[in-house]
């Protein structure tokens, strides 16, 4: 019924990769790794309505080239 707005937030993400040999590389991905929350209001900020926490999210993967 009412706009949802976001209040601003810094999120700090990371990645990084290592090519193994010119077919395999390894990789290393981090989102949110400062563990940021957000949060959001309606009309005004004194009226908030959500409070979000994802926490980090970490992956490790290998891709190959044939």
């Amino acid at each position: 019924m009412y706009p949802v707005y976001r209040d601003a937030y810094g999120q700090f993400d990371v990645s990084a990769s290592y090519q193994l040999t010119p077919n395999f590389r390894v990789e290393l991905q981090g989102i949110n790794v400062g563990n940021e929350k957000t949060t959001g209001y309606t009309m005004d900020p004194s009226f908030p309505t959500t409070y979000e926490f994802s926490g980090s999210r970490i992956s490790l993967g290998v891709r190959a080239q044939f």
